[in-house]
């Protein structure tokens, strides 16, 4: 029995969990050999915005009855009433995390599926927009990676560029774990 991959995996090339890999558009005689996103690491920027939004309303909250009156005094709490001061801090929680579910879903379902037929690329635009570029095993030309920056060195990432004959779109994918490995392993499924 093949394990299932874990959902949130980055970089997954292991052939006994990518059997239970499937997606929209896989024909019947297509076999997943590679999954790819967006490294994890790359995630920490956004995910400390949002902590952060979260924490400094609180901080100022907590240090607020500490402060001087003519910083934290009637003045600024009558300012609004109750109510307006509920739906500002709704909107501000509801703002907070539309942020967090957006960066969330552009890095979870923009995902690149190499098969033993075609790379195939999903680039989903949050909210409610995605788009599929394909392009045949035998159309490829060359695929390449750069590496480079300080982030990109010490966590080994970088970004992929699959380039197809002709006229076809090519393929580009940025900041993807291990780009070396994944350009072999594309390379050894070339025709």
């Amino acid at each position: 029995m093949a394990t299932k991959m874990n959902p949130f995996s980055s970089f997954v090339y292991d052939p006994v969990k990518i059997t239970s890999v499937h997606f929209e558009t896989q024909r019947e005689n297509e076999v997943v050999r590679l999954v790819l996103r967006r490294d994890t690491i790359t995630n920490l920027p956004w995910i400390l915005t949002t902590l952060a939004a979260i924490l400094i309303p609180l901080l100022i909250i907590k240090t607020l009855p500490q402060l001087p009156d003519f910083i934290s005094g009637p003045h600024i709490t009558n300012m609004f009433s109750p109510k307006e001061w509920q739906l500002a801090g709704f909107l501000y929680v509801i703002t907070i995390f539309y942020f967090a579910f957006v960066n969330f879903s552009n890095w979870f379902y923009n995902v690149l599926f190499v098969t033993n037929l075609r790379v195939v690329d999903i680039n989903y635009r949050a909210p409610f927009h995605s788009q599929t570029t394909q392009a045949q095993l035998k159309e490829v030309q060359d695929v390449r990676y750069t590496q480079g920056g300080l982030f990109g060195i010490a966590f080994n990432y970088g970004n992929l560029f699959v380039q197809t004959a002709g006229t076809k779109q090519n393929i580009q994918l940025t900041r993807i774990p291990n780009p070396n490995i994944v350009q072999e392993r594309i390379v050894q499924l070339l025709p």
